[in-house]
């Protein structure tokens, strides 16, 4: 049988049984996040985010730079034996239009893509012999040239960057563009 109460007995416990579950919520809450800042700065600096190198993201490799991150299909390591011949920055990119030049969608989106929130428009073009519909450029302009090749490399002529190969000479120049 139960003890029976009166009414200030049972407002008192309610009370204290309301205080404890206030208490244990709380805990919950303080440890919960605590433990996903740890485990956030771990990660972080598992992966090198953060750090200034490239660090893998799933299947692609990033860098961060100017409180974004810029996402490429290579790690850098992986890119030692392309020679990219430019003395370009990102700065000589900085709010102006960019042409790309290319029969690949994938190298037009990838540079499209690292590079679009820096320049003030990417736009294809046409550079030589050219049955498409895009405004022809030449070496006075921002452009990009790439054509594929067995052959990876990377070379300057005036503000024209050719880039032979694949997308592999495609990520090295980026990462040179980004100063890595």
């Amino acid at each position: 049988m139960r003890r029976i109460e009166t009414p200030e007995q049972i407002d008192r416990r309610k009370k204290r049984n309301a205080r404890i579950g206030s208490i244990i919520m709380l805990l919950i809450l303080v440890v919960s996040s605590l433990g996903y800042a740890f485990m956030s700065s771990d990660s972080e600096s598992n992966t090198g985010g953060g750090s200034g190198k490239a660090y893998g993201v799933g299947d692609r490799w990033a860098i961060d730079m100017n409180g974004g991150t810029i996402y490429f299909a290579y790690p850098p390591e992986n890119l030692t034996d392309i020679i990219v011949d430019t003395n370009l920055s990102l700065q000589d990119y900085y709010q102006k239009p960019l042409y790309i030049s290319s029969d690949s969608a994938l190298v037009g989106s990838e540079v499209s893509y690292s590079l679009g929130k820096y320049v003030e428009r990417v736009q294809s073009a046409c550079y030589g012999n050219c049955s498409l519909d895009y405004p022809d450029k030449d070496c006075d302009s921002n452009l990009i040239v790439f054509k594929e090749s067995n052959q990876s490399r990377v070379f300057q002529k005036q503000n024209c960057i050719f880039v032979d190969g694949d997308l592999r000479a495609v990520d090295a120049f980026l990462y040179r563009i980004f100063g890595y």
